[in-house]
């Protein structure tokens, strides 16, 4: 017995007619959602993964140099939950 598998729409064409319907005709209507996908979007999608990527290169390089302080923020708010929460209980 096979699984169906749902494949993408690879016919651009019919993808790109689809997503200008809604426009009825109207040539800004069109040129607006022309602008907006095939444009606006992807610029805008290759900018938040640019700003991830340099985000996670610069949070990598802080946390090699500067990570032990983190680590004992971390230890004394631990300790101080600790105490406040657990040891009073045993």
């Amino acid at each position: 017995m096979s699984i169906p598998v749902r494949r993408t729409d690879l016919r651009t064409e019919t993808t790109f007619l689809a997503s200008i319907a809604p426009a009825q005709g109207s040539v800004w209507k069109t040129a607006y959602l022309v602008i907006r996908d095939q444009i606006a979007y992807p610029f805008f999608q290759g900018l938040l993964w640019a700003f991830a990527k340099d985000w996670f290169v610069v949070g990598k390089a802080l946390a090699a140099t500067k990570g032990h302080v983190a680590g004992e923020q971390i230890q004394n708010w631990l300790s101080v939950w600790w105490r406040a929460n657990i040891h009073r209980e045993l």
